[in-house]
């Protein structure tokens, strides 16, 4: 040990230094700079985390402001049925008018014109049927044309009541109502036209 000793003392003063700072940057290099690397390694990862907690924490208040806005509209609307087969979805969307007219006692003759199906355009049922682009499917709004010549007020406010919260209704999308002499002379009355509509699943015109 005296002899290492002896020997460091009679080393110059520049070669002492020389010494201790290789001493130093190994240790750096050896100890330091892999724990440095690690802490970085650590923060980097701790980051990725915090940030996708932080689009968890974004999506799931989406989620639940959506949810909100689902359970509002259930409750005003009620339940619409998803978007069917255009045959099945038009004659149920038919007999549940049917129902609603004799349940409010409309018993005018009142008329039914189904129109043509027209294609409702882009938006989150055409891109989940874009996924499977070979069944050349799309989703239209079929819409009923519902005369009603003659009825009270109330009558014709709870049939369009009653459509808005059926579940074979999509939308009630138009609503006329003229005031109409009654044709017994007695009451007021008005004369309605509304439209519901429902929105189908039907093959592409490109398809047929």
């Amino acid at each position: 040990m005296s002899t290492i000793a002896s020997r460091w003392s009679r080393l110059p003063r520049a070669a002492r230094w020389l010494i201790a700072f290789g001493a130093v940057t190994l240790g750096y290099f050896a100890v330091v700079e892999p724990v440095l690397d690690a802490t970085n390694r650590m923060n980097a990862r701790a980051e990725g985390v915090a940030s996708t907690l932080a689009r968890y924490r974004e999506q799931a208040a989406r989620l639940r402001e959506a949810e909100g806005d689902i359970a509002l509209g259930v409750r005003r609307f009620g339940v619409v049925h998803p978007p069917g087969d255009a045959n099945k979805s038009s004659t149920a969307l038919v007999n549940r008018i049917d129902d609603i007219l004799r349940g409010r006692g409309v018993t005018s003759d009142w008329t039914i014109r189904t129109r043509r199906a027209v294609a409702l355009g882009r938006g989150a049922l055409f891109d989940v049927l874009a996924e499977n682009p070979e069944a050349q499917l799309e989703v239209s709004r079929l819409m009923v044309e519902l005369q009603i010549p003659e009825a009270s007020p109330e009558a014709v406010m709870g049939v369009i009541a009653d459509l808005e919260s059926s579940p074979e209704v999509t939308a009630v999308s138009q609503v006329q109502i003229r005031r109409v002499a009654s044709r017994d002379g007695g009451g007021r009355m008005v004369q309605a036209t509304i439209i519901p509509e429902v929105w189908v699943i039907s093959r592409k015109e490109s398809a047929r």
